[in-house]
């Protein structure tokens, strides 16, 4: 028992909120939210299941609605990008399944894309995902809290100067705020779990300028991450890092994950 303590007491702890919480106030609030799901079989070539991942995402979905009405934003938040695969090395293929059904082509990252805006704010968006990863994976320590405190993101331009931006109802002066939403399922044997060098190469090879991100975990287990930001500022409002799959967390398990999320007046 006394080992026990010990070791969670030196566990990582990756929740944070800056010290001058409670945060600014959040007019409108853009969610992004990423699940991908891949398995490796006998083969080089991972396996990703079409129709079982928009299942899980469309249940993340869910899951990320409710927390976010329970914390007061009912009415003021949207999912401005729903995706899989972001990230992930364009390149590299993987086996295409729909149904369990074996398609004839690979098909390459990301697996989908859906966000009723244009172009252009996608590209910022999905930028800004990325870059919010690094972030939200970081431990929260005395030697990491300074920079968890200073480090801004950069904000995403919602309003681009062409004649294929969305025209909408919201004020220009609306203070938003961003929420970023991974979730990483590896089902990964133990051999290639091993130092996940596989995965990490083969995914991020040819990654160049930082575009794309490493999917490994230890031993292939699945991760969750969230990041939220102020669109104004890019000061991180709060974050929350996890070695497990969201959509499996039971109702108690998802609200500790976002027990510290800003709740809006």
């Amino acid at each position: 028992m006394a080992m026990v303590l010990v070791l969670s007491a030196c566990a990582p702890k990756y929740s944070y909120r800056p010290d001058d919480f409670p945060p600014e106030s959040i007019d409108r609030l853009l969610v992004v939210l990423d699940f991908t799901q891949f398995v490796d079989d006998v083969g080089e070539v991972f396996d990703y299941n079409m129709t079982d991942n928009q299942k899980r995402a469309a249940v993340l979905q869910a899951d990320i609605s409710r927390v976010l009405q329970d914390k007061g934003y009912s009415g003021r938040f949207e999912f401005a990008l729903l995706a899989s695969g972001l990230g992930f090395n364009p390149e590299w293929g993987f086996e295409y399944y729909q149904n369990n059904e074996l398609l004839e082509d690979l098909i390459y990252p990301p697996f989908y894309l859906t966000s009723s805006y244009p172009g252009a704010v996608q590209d910022e968006l999905i930028h800004s995902y990325i870059e919010a990863q690094r972030i939200a994976t970081t431990d929260v320590s005395e030697d990491t809290l300074n920079y968890l405190n200073r480090v801004r993101l950069t904000p995403v331009n919602l309003w681009p100067t062409s004649e294929d931006a969305i025209v909408e109802e919201h004020n220009f002066r609306d203070k938003v705020a961003i929420l970023h939403v991974r979730v990483l399922v590896p089902r990964v044997s133990f051999v290639k779990a091993m130092g996940m060098s596989v995965v990490t190469a083969g995914l991020t090879l040819g990654a160049t300028s930082g575009a794309f991100i490493g999917v490994a975990v230890p031993m292939g287990r699945p991760h969750s991450t969230a990041l939220l930001f102020s669109n104004e500022t890019g000061k991180v409002m709060w974050k929350n890092y996890t070695l497990g799959d969201l959509t499996r967390s039971s109702d108690n398990g998802l609200n500790n994950f976002f027990k510290d999320f800003p709740v809006t007046p």
